[in-house]
């Protein structure tokens, strides 16, 4: 680990709106990291919830499906990503700011 981007990955905005639209809330959102959080009381429903969806997540982009199958909602809002697929999308780059302000929004 150099502190260097690798030239691909995962950013959180993306996880996170997947995680929204199957019901998960996510508090905080970085760029490669986002936090949940759960209270004492909290029941197995509730983390099963949210490990399938991540399972789910992994799969899906795993399979390079394309936006509009794993983010239905966002492919809506946002139409000229409905064709494309997860892997590959994202620049790796923090600077690239359009993308992020679009996954973000």
């Amino acid at each position: 680990m150099d502190g260097d981007f690798a030239d691909s990955g995962i950013p959180a905005a993306m996880v996170t709106k997947y995680l929204a639209e199957h019901g998960v809330i996510v508090e905080k959102c970085g760029l490669y990291s986002f936090f949940i959080m759960f209270t004492i009381g909290i029941t197995k429903g509730r983390w099963n919830t949210l490990l399938t969806a991540l399972q789910q997540f992994k799969d899906d982009y795993d399979k390079n499906q394309p936006i509009w199958r794993i983010l239905p909602e966002f492919a809506v809002k946002y139409p000229r990503y409905e064709r494309r697929r997860p892997a590959g999308l994202m620049p790796a780059d923090p600077r690239c700011l359009q993308t992020r302000i679009t996954w973000r929004a």
